[in-house]
């Protein structure tokens, strides 16, 4: 027994009903046009058109269907033409090629033809926009599931990277920080928007421009409405910044982000409660994946939340309001001091090295144990405090002898 579907056996009926079953639309042609109707809402319910009818293309190619149909009735009603005639002059006057040699005799038949060819042209020409658009579409996804796809490549070769959760005004500081040594990371957030401006932030001509903007303050010489204008994708590839833009809350996008080959995860969400979900979630997956190494940080927005942060598995809990403080303090306090902080933080990318507060373990593939603070010859790098035993050593003497275990608190290049 051959069973067919339901959907193939309601195209044969409803073919059946408009084609195949005998009528005469000379003798009734208000009959005629009910069954096509009749067969266009049969259509519209079904499951076959579903789909189709969703798009705009859909009404479109309706439309044209019903152009087809009532042209070539009325010609073969109005001028007697057989019904391959009136289809070959409904099919010239909707493509504008015009009549030639078969053009409507009769009076009936050219006032049919004036009201048609006036409908008939818009309505083709709003037909053929629309699929026009539709294939422009349907290519600039195509493209876009592309770079999504070489995107996730990309991601999935990384090793040892850092995952940025939100990329707000904490976000793209943490990214521009990583951005300048060349650190990987990936960047997630499900705001466009929000992913837009970090990317800015980490365009290099654009924050040269912006900071000789507010130096000089000549906004003429040094305009960014070009950078500002770029997309999210076209950005992203400027700089070359992986991101994912979806929700890192979620246990899926932390797969996706390569958790379980992630050396850190960094949530710097503006809500206290999307940052606890994250550092669970992200403690978890990596017990379960076998990341147990990896190390997570968070933002707190509200100081009674830094236990339960930590509770949640943090590393280190973080509070940016307590860091400006300390550096709006000092540059106060120490004005020369806080110049040194923003030539540091905030030098412009024109070249020059990046200068940053480092730390050094001692482990046996240092190659440092055992030899002395001079010995070491850290090139480029100054030795500003010695880490033993759980204890800080400011300043330590030349002939310090380093060992297992001890870390050096550095300034210098990164690299």
């Amino acid at each position: 027994m051959i069973c067919r579907k339901p959907g193939t056996l309601l195209k044969w009926r409803l073919f059946a009903r408009l084609f195949i079953f005998p009528y005469n639309p000379s003798k009734n042609i208000v009959i005629f046009f009910q069954r096509i109707f009749a067969v266009i809402e049969r259509l519209k319910k079904s499951t076959f058109s579903r789909a189709f009818a969703k798009s705009n293309l859909g009404y479109a190619a309706l439309s044209l269907l019903v152009l087809v149909v009532l042209g070539t009735t009325g010609f073969h009603l109005l001028e007697g033409w057989s019904l391959l005639e009136a289809l070959y002059a409904t099919i010239i006057t909707l493509t504008t090629v015009g009549y030639g040699d078969l053009s409507p005799q009769t009076t009936g038949g050219r006032i049919f033809a004036i009201f048609f060819t006036l409908g008939a042209v818009g309505i083709a020409g709003y037909a053929i926009s629309i699929a026009a658009v539709f294939f422009f579409e349907w290519e600039l996804k195509r493209l876009r599931r592309v770079a999504e796809k070489h995107k996730m490549k990309q991601i999935s070769e990384l090793k040892d990277h850092i995952i940025i959760c939100g990329s707000g005004p904490v976000g793209k500081r943490v990214a521009n920080e990583f951005h300048k040594n060349q650190t990987p990371f990936v960047l997630v957030d499900p705001k466009e928007e929000s992913l837009r401006w970090a990317m800015l932030f980490l365009h290099d001509d654009y924050v040269s421009k912006r900071m000789r903007q507010f130096r000089e303050l000549d906004f003429e010489t040094y305009d960014t409405s070009r950078e500002e204008a770029q997309a999210l994708a076209e950005l992203a590839e400027v700089t070359g910044v992986l991101y994912l833009q979806e929700e890192p809350t979620q246990d899926r996008t932390l797969i996706r982000a390569g958790i379980n080959r992630a050396k850190g995860v960094i949530t710097v969400l503006e809500d206290d409660k999307e940052n606890l979900f994250v550092v669970i979630s992200a403690r978890r997956l990596a017990q379960r994946l076998g990341n147990e190494k990896l190390r997570i940080i968070s933002r707190v927005v509200e100081e009674e939340n830094f236990s339960k942060l930590y509770a949640a598995g943090a590393d280190k809990v973080a509070s940016p309001y307590v860091v400006g403080g300390f550096q709006i303090a000092s540059n106060m306090l120490n004005p020369e001091l806080g110049a040194f902080w923003d030539d540091m933080l905030y030098r412009p990318p024109d070249g020059r090295e990046v200068i940053r507060f480092m730390d050094l373990p001692i482990t046996e593939q240092s190659q440092l144990a055992g030899q002395t603070v001079a010995e070491a010859k850290l090139r480029a790098k100054m030795v500003v405090a010695l880490k033993r035993n759980g204890k800080f050593e400011l300043a330590p003497a030349d002939n310090t002898r380093l060992e297992l275990g001890d870390v050096l608190i550095v300034l210098g290049s990164p690299g």
